[in-house]
């Protein structure tokens, strides 16, 4: 994924800090080998989808581009309007972040992951820890970064499990309000649950918070990534000019 490094990506290609890449065609189908299913065998949707509003809240990178797709809105769209458009780029780019985590693999591969964005995101203060440690609660028990989750949160931050039925029914209402139910907004990245979310530890050390979201509580996840249309340079000019002289050439010389 090129995680947050100085504001850019370790091993970005382009000058606006994202490695972008082309996407083979088993990408358009769910059990494809590298398609979705790939990644959904390890983490789950609300893990999926949470994750990418995490990155656009606090990756430099894609930031900016979250900000570009709201100044591309047209003047007189009405508040549905917007959200109804910035729901679908959200779901396009839950689906980069899912491609992305193809590369990671079974518990390895949580454990790889949660270590590589405490190294890149962990050093913001003690909000966005938080965040990353309710980010990483979302997966089950079975695939649960648990030892990350430790080191993000102070003891006292931590409170017995379970939670009573009522704390999940209230804590449900407020985090359909602040996130789920809340619209997207020309000016504002997509919302992120309540800090005061309480996160729960049962006696085997597994995280949770006081509900289980559902399959598409963070946001619809597209079948098809974010793209956009390759950089032109000198290189390619360069190329598109030889291709040109050596068809001309080639031309020429069989009808002469």
């Amino acid at each position: 994924l090129g995680w947050r490094k100085g504001g850019k990506g370790t091993v970005c290609l382009e000058p606006d800090g994202c490695l972008w890449r082309r996407i083979d065609d088993s990408v358009r189908n769910p059990g494809g080998v590298n398609g979705w299913m790939a990644a959904e065998n390890t983490f789950s949707m609300p893990f999926i989808s949470y994750l990418a509003r995490f990155i656009l809240n606090n990756d430099e990178r894609w930031v900016g581009w979250w900000k570009l797709r709201q100044e591309a809105l047209p003047p007189g769209f009405t508040a549905l309007q917007i959200h109804k458009q910035l729901n679908q780029d959200l779901g396009r780019f839950a689906a980069s972040v899912e491609y992305g985590l193809a590369d990671y693999v079974g518990m390895p591969g949580v454990e790889r992951l949660a270590e590589e964005l405490v190294s890149a995101y962990g050093d913001r203060g003690p909000e966005v820890q938080r965040q990353l440690a309710l980010l990483m609660a979302l997966q089950g028990g079975d695939k649960q970064a648990s030892t990350a989750i430790q080191r993000l949160l102070e003891a006292s931050e931590v409170r017995e499990a379970p939670a009573k039925p009522q704390t999940a029914v209230n804590w449900q209402n407020a985090i359909r309000e602040k996130t789920t139910g809340k619209f997207l907004t020309r000016t504002d990245p997509p919302p992120l649950l309540p800090v005061a979310v309480p996160i729960f530890r049962n006696d085997v050390g597994i995280y949770s918070l006081p509900v289980s979201p559902g399959f598409e509580d963070f946001g619809v996840r597209a079948y098809l990534p974010v793209k956009r249309e390759r950089r032109l340079d000198i290189n390619i000019y360069a190329a598109f000019a030889l291709s040109g002289l050596v068809g001309c050439s080639a031309t020429h010389a069989a009808v002469t």
